[in-house]
């Protein structure tokens, strides 16, 4: 939701009443609620995420320090997921959270002998880890092989309704930059080039990549037919293009792991005319995102254009302009028409690097999606304490 989003029904309330009146909804920063309480919309206004992101928040910005809030993504992947999934608050971006006796920040210490640290992969985890990596006075050397930093987010980002998860990278980037990490764009680095650098510790977040094999993690031992033809695409490849590619006017979206990024394809494909039919192999929608409370209202916004939920199947075939399925237990096969088909299943661990380090005598660590593809508060936490303990 956008920042303020009950505001339109606090209206009518405010005028009515004697007592004072709080208003919360999104509100991250002291200006947005300044805006509010100096335009009579309200008395007081909560910034609740936004302090669970960064509890620091009121005293950075009274020293004139706004850039270094840690920004809220309002994901509810860790406050909300985590109270209603394991029963205790986390953060997707703040690692310190509900733990804060033994990870705040404050308690992070020069070290006494600074190390020469190569961080190998500039996404949320290999930024986490360059910017730890600083703050503990190691001199860090932040190699990234693309061309901007941010790694899988820059394309999260560009899911509808979602930019602000980009957010989180941007202001880690300002961070490194801030705290003078040697940051090495378009740098592609081979084990032995790694090793001919001589550092003292490596730290890999090189990240995952998707797979487009036609395996289905809920139906082993089945592989689908005529999975090679080139309307099958992956979520990259629709959030990525910049081709103007045509899409067709019926897409399938099929999701093999249940979290948010199915629903990205989806949205960004409708924004575009297209019809979508949904396809799980799950036995209901997006159900890692139940616990955050994202799922629901994702659906309802699917379902107010050309769509169509199947849940429980599985892929059979690709055929021309078409898809065959069926239910997963089996039974009768259908023929869906399609002109796309959005392929998300669980990524790959770029993981070469890991092995060939492995042999070396230089201590490494991977962290984040490099170890096993997760999600975004594994991987920042991974990179956080790999620096930290360094």
């Amino acid at each position: 939701e956008p920042t303020g989003y009950e505001l339109e029904a606090n209206a009518p309330i405010k005028p009515q009443v004697q007592v004072p009146v709080l208003v919360t909804g999104r509100f991250r920063t002291l200006e947005e609620a300044d805006a509010v309480i100096r335009t009579g919309q309200a008395d007081m206004v909560a910034l609740t995420r936004a302090h669970i992101a960064d509890p620091d928040l009121v005293e950075k910005t009274l020293a004139g320090r706004i850039d270094d809030v840690r920004p809220c993504i309002g994901c509810n992947h860790g406050c909300i997921g985590g109270l209603l999934s394991v029963g205790r608050i986390g953060c997707a971006v703040n690692p310190a959270v509900g733990a804060e006796a033994s990870l705040s920040e404050r308690l992070i210490v020069k070290a006494e002998t600074p190390r020469r640290l190569l961080v190998v992969g500039g996404g949320p985890a290999g930024l986490e880890a360059a910017r730890i990596g600083a703050l503990r006075g190691h001199e860090v050397i932040l190699a990234e092989a693309g061309a901007s930093l941010g790694g899988a987010i820059n394309i999260a980002r560009r899911a509808p309704r979602r930019h602000g998860i980009g957010d989180i990278v941007d202001w880690q980037e300002r961070q490194v930059f801030q705290l003078g990490v040697d940051v090495r764009l378009g740098t592609y680095l081979t084990s032995e080039e790694i090793v001919a650098m001589a550092p003292d510790a490596v730290i890999l977040a090189t990240g995952s990549s998707p797979t487009i094999d036609g395996i289905q993690h809920l139906s082993p031992g089945t592989t689908v037919r005529g999975f090679d033809r080139p309307e099958v695409v992956t979520s990259e490849h629709v959030m990525m293009d910049r081709s103007n590619r045509d899409w067709g006017t019926r897409a399938i979206v099929f999701d093999d792991v249940g979290h948010y990024e199915a629903i990205a394809a989806a949205e960004f494909l409708q924004e575009r005319g297209l019809r979508v039919t949904f396809i799980t192999s799950l036995s209901s929608f997006a159900p890692k995102l139940e616990v955050s409370l994202s799922s629901i209202p994702a659906l309802e916004r699917l379902a107010r254009r050309d769509f169509e939920l199947i849940t429980y199947a599985r892929l059979v075939a690709v055929e021309d302009k078409s898809v065959s399925i069926e239910a997963r237990f089996g039974g009768p096969v259908r023929s869906i028409e399609a002109d796309t088909i959005v392929w998300v299943a669980h990524n790959r661990s770029n993981r070469d690097l890991v092995d060939e380090l492995a042999a070396t005598p230089i201590p490494t660590v991977a962290v984040g999606d490099a170890r096993s593809p997760r999600f975004l508060q594994t991987a920042i936490r991974e990179g956080h304490m790999a620096a930290r303990s360094i």
